[in-house]
This record gives C-alpha cells, structure tokens and sequence, in this order.
C-alpha cells in the first residue's frame, strides 16, 4: 500500500462507523521499524531504529510511552542529533520521564525476550 493521506485515513478510520457513537476508541500502540519488519525477519537483522508508542492500563507509572530503541554504532556516531531529538520529543510532551538504558535487542538465546516484546513490568522498572 501506497504512503499517502487517502490511504492513511482508509486504514485508521476503516472501524469507525459512527464517528460521535464511538468515542470510546482507544489507542493500543503501534510500532515503526528501520528497515521495516518484515526485511529485519527476512534477513534475520534487528533494525537501525525502533520506535513503540504504547498504551497499556497495565504500567501504573506510566500507561503511555515511547520506547525507542537505536543500536550503539548508530547512538555513538549520531549522539548529538539523537540527545537533541530526544529532548524536543520530552519537552513537547508535559510531565514526560526520560530515561536511557542499555539493553541487548535479543538478552539472552534461552528466553528470546527481544526489545519488541517488552511486558509492562520490564518497561516500569525502565523508569525506576
């Protein structure tokens, strides 16, 4: 499917039909991948960016976010634009937490939690 306005509209607006009926609507989160996921699955790569925004009544801390995730050869060669970046992200969004970790995209070979799949309790202790 194309990039466009008309195409964005058809897919995010495709089960609302009563628009003023259904104010209950509530955002779950959506993710985007560089390169996108199906070529990270195909070429068994983990991608340049990840970026979640998330919405989860699960985190009393902190029910929405964003996680972002960037690999350190990229984080160390783009370090100013990256921490720039971030900050106007934080201030555009009021009584934001940032916080920065290190963390393996795949941790451990026997329990294949990857960054993707992060549970509620794994993203508070993030703030903690």
């Amino acid at each position: 499917m194309q990039w466009s306005r008309k195409n964005n509209m058809k897919w995010t607006s495709k089960y609302r039909n009563n628009e003023p009926a259904q104010k209950d609507l509530q955002f779950f989160g959506t993710e985007v991948w560089s390169p996108d996921w199906n070529q990270c699955l195909d070429r068994g790569v983990y991608p340049d960016i990840y970026i979640k925004l998330y919405h989860n009544e699960k985190i009393d801390k902190i029910k929405e976010g964003i996680l972002i995730a960037i690999p350190k050869r990229i984080a160390r060669k783009n370090h100013q634009m990256i921490e720039s970046n971030i900050n106007e992200i934080q201030q555009q969004i009021p009584m934001s937490t940032l916080s920065i970790e290190e963390r393996l995209w795949l941790p451990s070979k026997k329990f294949p939690n990857r960054i993707e799949d992060m549970n509620p309790h794994e993203l508070a202790k993030i703030i903690d």
